[in-house]
């Protein structure tokens, strides 16, 4: 019996390094994805203009993008729109509380 308990301990601590080290290897792909940029086209999805130099933009993961001001359009922006954030710029971004109104992502 006491052979029996100490092979079962075994197998759980097996177990749970295994699982601790699936865990690492998907947090570890998850950060290396969240820290890539991705491509926006040069001009906005709602008015079709290209953005200057000095444009606030609000760029979604699906790829679409859009001025500060298109985005914030009140036909844009339902009440019930969930916060989508990773931003390409530092300096030309908004966070807003939207969600991509071309893909819904």
């Amino acid at each position: 019996l006491f052979e029996k308990c100490k092979h079962e301990q075994a197998m759980l601590q097996s177990s749970l390094e295994s699982l601790r080290s699936d865990l690492h290897d998907d947090l570890a792909a998850t950060i290396r994805q969240a820290q890539r940029g991705f491509l926006v086209k040069p001009e906005c999805a709602q008015c079709n203009l290209e953005y200057s130099l000095n444009s606030k933009l609000v760029a979604f993961t699906c790829g679409h993008s859009f001025h500060h001001e298109c985005a914030n359009a009140p036909s844009n922006n339902p009440p019930s729109s969930t916060a989508t954030t990773p931003l390409t710029c530092t300096t030309n971004t908004v966070t807003t509380p939207f969600t991509c109104t071309l893909c819904t992502t």
